[in-house]
């Protein structure tokens, strides 16, 4: 994705192309920066954040049980009735973090989640139990 920067008037904007929708360009452009330095500054930001698509976190860095907290606080909690939030909180603490929450997100693989697929079918609810505890990451 390109930008830029042009000098309008005494200030100084930054501009981009957005996401073409139904077939047109879309230019978000904003100014009244003092300088270019500024003005390429925000640009570099608010690219990063477009590209990014609002998130706060970069999954290279966050690890599977604080995306399980960041997304039941900004998801679940909206969202949901109390009972749903309540089972969902509970499942997270009991079953989701202790098999999943120190691996990073990016990390997090389909033979992972099988895995745990497979464990939570067993019968046997010691054997899961002591599972859970012994595994290592």
């Amino acid at each position: 994705m390109k930008g830029g920067t042009r000098k309008r008037g005494k200030t100084w904007s930054y501009y981009f192309d957005a996401a073409q929708v139904s077939g047109q360009r879309k230019k978000i452009e904003k100014g009244g920066f003092r300088t270019k330095k500024e003005a390429e500054t925000a640009l570099t930001k608010v690219l990063a954040e477009y590209d990014n698509a609002g998130q706060v976190f970069k999954p290279t860095e966050i690890s599977v049980s604080d995306y399980l907290d960041f997304w039941f606080e900004n998801y679940c909690l909206p969202n949901f009735t109390e009972n749903s939030i309540r089972r969902y909180k509970t499942t997270i603490n009991k079953h989701l973090k202790p098999f999943f929450g120190a691996y990073r997100l990016k990390s997090l693989q389909a033979a992972t989640v099988q895995e745990f697929i497979s464990m939570m079918k067993t019968p046997n609810r010691r054997y899961r139990a002591r599972y859970l505890l012994c595994r290592q990451p």
